[in-house]
């Protein structure tokens, strides 16, 4: 991959990616540097005096935009390639265009490190809540990590299929992010399971608060499950087709357009 300058090139050549502003015919590109010299900028609210000196407020936008699952970004980054020829203004000067090499690199090493997220059913859809169900839940998850080997799990920690993926991950030894909707969500469950969920939840590697506000509502378990989404290349769900939680989970995975295993049919042959 390699950035040239377009100048006096014919617009919208198709053998460069222009990455640039609208200019000079050429059509704006999503990967076009918003930062502009002479203004004030929007995010480090200084004025920048050439346009190299944008370049790290382009940076951090561009990382932005992906950890927000900006499609339109992605979409325009993953249409890239190592042959690709990526043209703006700035050569031999350094370019924004730059950062975007850079960034592509590190999608396609994310490409081949796995992060699996989890969705499904409460108990209540699975069998119960005994331990015999959670065990065969529980030996699924580990039946699926041992095929799909993955370097990390992203969990959300519920009662039923999450907690079930948790510890098929920690018996692996896979490390486990535990994505919490909002502190003391688990405050009305019975004594036992506040105590198996406190248990696992030591033993991960990471935990974040999606939302800080300790107010139940819906939507936070949403947004949680969202979250989990968001940071996966892959969704296992368990999932019998039912309306609830795990419906809108895999609906809101299905939008965003990431990959997807249901593993329903193997859990009816674990019962």
């Amino acid at each position: 991959m390699k950035v040239v300058n377009v100048k006096g090139m014919k617009a919208n050549d198709p053998a460069v990616t222009y990455c640039g502003r609208s200019f000079g015919g050429w059509v704006e590109s999503p990967l076009h540097n918003p930062f502009r010299k002479g203004q004030k900028c929007q995010r480090c609210g200084k004025l920048h005096g050439n346009p190299q000196d944008t370049i790290p407020c382009y940076r951090a936008y561009l990382q932005e935009q992906v950890l927000l699952n900006n499609q339109v970004i992605l979409a325009a980054l993953n249409s890239l390639t190592e042959d690709s020829v990526l043209g703006c203004w700035c050569k031999p000067n350094p370019c924004h265009c730059d950062v975007v090499i850079e960034e592509w690199r590190k999608l396609q090493e994310l490409k081949n490190y796995l992060v699996i997220g989890v969705t499904g059913h409460r108990p209540d859809k699975l069998g119960g809540y005994d331990d015999q169900t959670y065990n065969r839940l529980v030996d699924l998850a580990v039946a699926v990590f041992k095929l799909k080997k993955p370097q990390k799990v992203i969990t959300g920690m519920a009662l039923g299929w999450d907690q079930a993926c948790c510890e098929g991950a920690l018996r692996l030894k896979i490390p486990v992010c535990a994505a919490l909707p909002f502190p003391g969500f688990d405050s009305k469950w019975p004594d036992a399971a506040v105590s198996k969920f406190g248990s696992l939840l030591r033993q991960c590697s990471e935990r974040v608060w999606v939302s800080e506000d300790k107010t139940y509502s819906a939507k936070k378990l949403f947004d949680r499950n969202k979250w989990v989404v968001d940071r996966c290349s892959l969704l296992v769900a368990l999932y019998d087709g039912s309306m609830g939680g795990t419906h809108n989970t895999v609906e809101y995975a299905k939008s965003v357009d990431r990959e997807m295993l249901n593993v329903w049919k193997s859990w009816e042959k674990f019962k």
